[in-house]
């Protein structure tokens, strides 16, 4: 079975960036060497934050607008636009992953449906993208299991950001999914400019190839994170890939008996 990722919002509404966004090489006026907005970390006089306070102060920031989001959800009609729908469950879906990313304490996580989850994280590529966006369902079997739903959606978030960023948009970002024995699998594919086999290690190591550093800006972090939250899983992260020819990034997940045992491990 196919699934099409409708436009979350016309490309020419899109707002541009602010002044300072990341991959910008532009710096906002009076935040030059640590000036900034009175009231703001970086002004002078202005503590910095520890790291619990910063959570705590990002937790305020995220959670009103996560309840204006979901509330903003429930009221629209089951006949409403689809591309509002679609728009807003990116936002409540990425504010709740927010949430999760600055929660003191993690929960005790529900059972994980890869089904929903897909669904949920196909939307969380930049919208002029989101139409290129094509889920394949490979297998008709219940995918559940006691994995963290955080984790995995982080990862997906990664990789389907990193498929927007090096295809051209107009190509497909092929998200698809299979169960193979007692394990699920998902992998990510795009057509964009490929790794060359001899760097496809390096870059789960932080390594960003030339090519890679000439189409878009990136830090090379995220592959490494995502493959150590795979791992956390009791799963693995590989890539295959071709110059010129895109990318598959397949993640492999045990299933619930193998994944229980790495847990209490």
């Amino acid at each position: 079975m196919i699934e099409t990722i409708a436009p979350t919002m016309p490309s020419a509404t899109r707002p541009a960036p602010p002044a300072g966004h990341a991959g910008s090489d532009h710096t906002p006026p009076g935040n030059h060497h640590g000036a900034g907005t009175p009231g703001t970390p970086g002004t002078p006089g202005t503590p910095e934050l520890s790291g619990t306070e910063l959570r705590h102060e990002l937790g305020n920031a995220i959670t009103p607008a996560l309840g204006y989001a979901e509330f903003l959800l429930r009221r629209l009609p089951s006949n409403g636009d689809e591309r509002e729908r679609r728009a807003l469950l990116a936002i409540v879906t990425g504010l709740r992953r927010a949430t999760g990313l600055v929660a003191p304490e993690r929960r005790v996580a529900p059972p994980c449906d890869l089904r929903t989850l897909v669904r949920a994280m196909a939307c969380q590529v930049p919208p002029e993208r989101s139409a290129d966006v094509v889920v394949r369902w490979h297998t008709d079997r219940a995918l559940t299991g006691p994995w963290d739903s955080d984790h995995l959606a982080q990862v997906l978030a990664n990789l389907l950001n990193n498929a927007a960023k090096y295809s051209a948009a107009g190509t497909p970002i092929e998200l698809v999914v299979t169960a193979d024995g007692d394990h699920a699998e998902i992998s990510v594919r795009d057509q964009g400019i490929g790794i060359a086999p001899h760097n496809l290690h390096a870059v789960f190591e932080g390594y960003r190839t030339p090519a890679a550093r000439r189409y878009a800006p990136g830090s090379g972090v995220g592959l490494g994170l995502s493959r150590r939250l795979v791992e956390a899983e009791g799963g693995s992260l590989i890539a295959t890939s071709e110059p010129g020819r895109g990318s598959t990034f397949t993640l492999r997940l045990p299933a619930c008996e193998a994944a229980n045992h790495v847990r209490a491990a």
